[in-house]
This record gives C-alpha cells, structure tokens and sequence, in this order.
C-alpha cells in the first residue's frame, strides 16, 4: 500500500490538514509535540479502527477545540490500482472506493474486510511495527548490530549490497524485542512497546485525573460567575434593604424617645392635676373658712385653754394605763 494523500478534520491537534506523501521513503521531522505521533495515529485510526468505536483510545484523538468526532480521507494505490477510504467518526459513516473500476463498499464490516485484504493484515501491531517508524525505534535498531546502517544502505544503495531476507531476519529480532510482555507477562526485560503502553496508561489516568479537576474548577466558576450575576441583580434589592434597615433603626429610637417624654408627660399632667384639686381644696376650705362667724380674742383664749386642758387630760389617762 502507497497512500498518496491524507485530508484530517479534528483530529487531535492536528485540526485541518491537507497531507501529501511521497511515493518512496516519507520521512517525519518536527519538534516535540509539532504533532508527528499524532499523525501516525490518524494513519493507523483509519485503516484499523470502525467508526462505530467509542474507546477512550479513540475519544482522546477528538480535538478540544471541535464538539464532535473526527474525519479522516485518505487516498492510496494497491497493486497499481488508486483507492479513495472515507471515515467519518461523527456521522459513523465510511465508504472504499476503487477509483479505477468505480467499485465501492459502504458497509462497516464489509470496508474493514477489503482493507485488511488490501493492507495485507488485520492488525495493527504488525502494520505499526512494519509500515512506520519512530526515531526512538530507529535508534535502538542502530543500536542492535548494524541493522540501522543496513536498512540506509538498501534505501540509498550505499556500501555493500545487504540481502533482504537478512535485513527482515533482523528485523523480527528486533520487533520481537520491542513488543515482548505484550501478549503475555515478561517475567524480566519487558519490550518497549509494553513499557510505552503502561506509561501512557499511567499518562491517561493522570490525564483522565487533570481533566476531573479542569471540569471541577471550571463548575466552580461558572457558579461563581452565575453568583457574582445574581449578586449584581440583587445589589439595587439589598441597597433598598438597607436603606429600609436605616429608617426602621431611626423609627425605633424615635419611639424609644416619643414613649419616654410620653411617660414624662403623664407625670407632669398627674402632678398638674394634683396640683388642681389641692387648689380647689384650699379654696373650699379658704370659703368654709370665711364664712365662719369672726371668734373673739376672748373665745379664741377659751378654746386655746380647753385644747390644753382636753391634752393634759389625754396625757394622764395614758399614762394610768
């Protein structure tokens, strides 16, 4: 399989991308996190993966920035014949098409049965460990013999010629070093391929982790967004209430005040009112006494005797007692 091109929609952070390939040797250069794994992801997601999947190992290829799945085009050759393969992860739609003859197939099952029949494998790891490699591969196969040496000079033609037999010989070593543990445990030096898998699990469930809290802290701010909201509506409502608050405390005091002069004044209206009959009592009793008949000094000396003479004798009879 030659893929000629590559059209990308959403995923990962690849976004939009239009990709041409060489018919020969295609080399992928970049900086980190430039997106060369992400592609190689794309690659291997098309040709091995039904748009039906909702694996986390599917999801996590959704781009952050995009609210549904992706898609992926891709046009290629197979035995001198072009070949167009649509998948649309968010419709769950693909199609084949033999471009020269006009054939295509629509079914899911049935577009994943002549892929693998025009891959030449139904599986990922054997297409991953032959059709691509990584510069972490490519350096531990320089390291094992000349094997690295071995494979430019069949591409170039350089230095003496190197069977292929004996290029693919060391080549299974090499690809039997790198995936060991994966189908069952490695008791001691477990491949690369098994220990990358466990760090990215171990990345994923920090990831799934981090992602948790972004979605908390972002809850959070929302309702704290939605409180500073409410906050501000109701700002006029608590000026008013404590403008209400203010007249209500002064009402209170004034009250305080209005039923303490009251009380004061209830005092002083009782005292007025005693003071009103002692004076009507002195008057009645200042015309009671006017209209006595005039007492003589004579008589008034007589009653002054008969008051001593009426205590003298109180005095004594008390004190017989």
């Amino acid at each position: 399989m030659i893929i000629h091109s590559l059209s990308i929609r959403n995923f990962g952070c690849l976004g939009e991308q239009e990709i041409q390939f060489s018919p020969h040797l295609n080399v992928i250069r970049g900086p980190n996190e430039a997106g060369k794994s992400t592609l190689q992801a794309a690659v291997l997601t098309l040709l091995f993966t039904k748009v039906t999947s909702r694996a986390e190992a599917v999801s996590r290829w959704q781009s952050w920035q995009a609210p549904e799945m992706f898609r992926l085009v891709a046009e290629f050759m197979v035995g001198g014949e072009n070949w167009k393969l649509v998948k649309d992860f968010a419709q769950r739609d693909t199609s084949l098409v033999n471009l020269a003859t006009g054939v295509g197939w629509s079914g899911r099952d049935e577009v994943q049965e002549k892929l693998a029949e025009l891959v030449g494998t139904r599986s990922q790891a054997v297409y991953e460990s032959t059709g691509a490699i990584r510069q972490r591969q490519v350096a531990e196969l320089g390291a094992k013999g000349q094997l690295g040496e071995m494979i430019q000079q069949s591409i170039t033609g350089r230095g003496a010629p190197v069977s292929v037999p004996q290029i693919l010989k060391q080549l299974d070593t090499v690809v039997g070093d790198l995936w060991r543990g994966w189908e069952r445990p490695a008791l001691t030096h477990p491949g690369a391929m098994i220990l990358t898998k466990n760090k990215i699990d171990d990345l994923e469930k920090q990831r799934d982790s981090l992602r948790a809290q972004r979605q908390q802290v972002e809850a959070a701010q929302q309702r704290q967004g939605q409180g500073r909201e409410e906050l501000e509506k109701l700002e006029p409502d608590i000026q008013r209430s404590q403008q209400l608050l203010e007249k209500a405390e002064l009402r209170r005091e004034l009250e305080a005040k209005l039923a303490e002069v009251s009380d004061q004044w209830q005092q002083l209206n009782d005292r007025v009112q005693q003071a009103e009959k002692l004076r009507e009592e002195i008057g009645q009793a200042t015309s009671e006494l006017n209209s006595l008949p005039p007492v003589s000094d004579e008589e008034a000396a007589q009653v002054r005797e008969l008051a001593g003479t009426m205590a003298h004798a109180a005095g004594s009879a008390d004190g017989s007692k």
